[in-house]
């Protein structure tokens, strides 16, 4: 999409047609799709992962550009982002093992509670 991953100046961004890609994809940028492995490729040139599975072309020339052109974002907004998505992933996970505690401590008391059963028999 962006020849070499460099920095591309606006003469040549000015200078993609969109006739030249209709005629290049045989389709316009908002029906082409990128597919999976252009999207890793993408994302492991970002400090974090903008680039979304199943976007099309033309979501990811907006993404791209403003990539390049504001990069005056914040660092800490994207740190806290970053933070903040880790420990929902991390949270989610303890939610996880807590389940699987919870219904090995049900099957425990239930088999408990039929043991009680026999036993007072």
């Amino acid at each position: 999409i962006f020849p070499n991953d460099t920095i591309i100046n606006l003469h040549q961004i000015t200078a993609v047609h969109k006739e030249r890609i209709k005629k290049s994809l045989n389709c316009n940028v908002k029906n082409y799709i990128l597919d999976d492995d252009e999207i890793d490729r993408l994302n492991n040139y970002e400090k974090f992962h903008y680039f979304e599975y199943g976007i099309n072309l033309l979501e990811c020339i907006k993404t791209k550009l403003n990539l390049l052109f504001n990069q005056s974002l914040p660092d800490t907004f994207l740190e806290e982002y970053a933070y903040l998505y880790n420990e929902k992933v991390k949270l989610s996970n303890e939610c996880e093992e807590l389940k699987i505690k919870i219904n090995e401590l049900e099957k425990y008391f239930v088999n408990e509670a039929v043991v009680a059963k026999v036993d007072d028999r």
